[in-house]
């Protein structure tokens, strides 16, 4: 435990560095005033890069977000109501994930940038599903305030696989009130 501590060390500490250097002048600029978000997915299926960790399943998945000055802090997790496999009699509904997210975003007009770190709580639902450790990244987005909001993200694993994952996402908000409106994305 102690080597992957002093392993991810350093490029959280840079990571924290570069959103607070860069978050310095959005400081003065925006309004002293918290916001918070609530939303619910509900989903046919949860894949987490790539990997299919549910089937045949209703998934739910609740998130929170606070965010102040530029700062979120996200709180996100996965609901599964359908087991991974009926091999095991005893399970049922299980939350299977719970994700920490703290990051800085900034609109610079037509480009969104966003940086941060994010803390995934994995769980397998059963002995037959696939067994996940807990990992942590660190992310960079960059997005485009236009139709279809597209959106490319970098993130680098640095728990365990040390590995890079790419993301290149499309969405789009339909607002239907000032407080609910329905996202899209693929």
């Amino acid at each position: 435990m102690r080597s992957l501590i002093k392993g991810v060390r350093l490029p959280v500490v840079l990571a924290l560095f570069s959103i607070i250097v860069i978050a310095i002048p959005a400081l003065a600029e925006e309004k002293d005033r918290p916001r918070a978000e609530l939303s619910v997915a509900v989903l046919s299926q949860y894949i987490w890069r790539g990997q299919e960790l549910t089937r045949n399943s209703i998934v739910v998945q609740p998130s929170i977000t606070v965010a102040y000055k530029g700062f979120y802090v996200n709180l996100w997790s996965n609901l599964d109501t359908e087991p991974y496999s009926r091999s095991d009699a005893n399970y049922s509904t299980t939350w299977t994930e719970t994700d920490f997210k703290l990051a800085y975003s900034k609109n610079l007009g037509l480009v969104k940038v966003e940086a941060g770190y994010g803390y995934y709580g994995m769980s397998a639902p059963n002995p037959d599903a696939p067994d996940l450790p807990d990992t942590q990244d660190i992310f960079l987005e960059l997005g485009l305030n236009t139709l279809l909001s597209p959106t490319f993200s970098i993130s680098k694993d640095v728990s365990h696989d040390h590995q890079w994952y790419l993301l290149l996402e499309i969405s789009h908000a339909f607002q239907f009130t000032r407080t609910v409106s329905l996202n899209p994305t693929t």
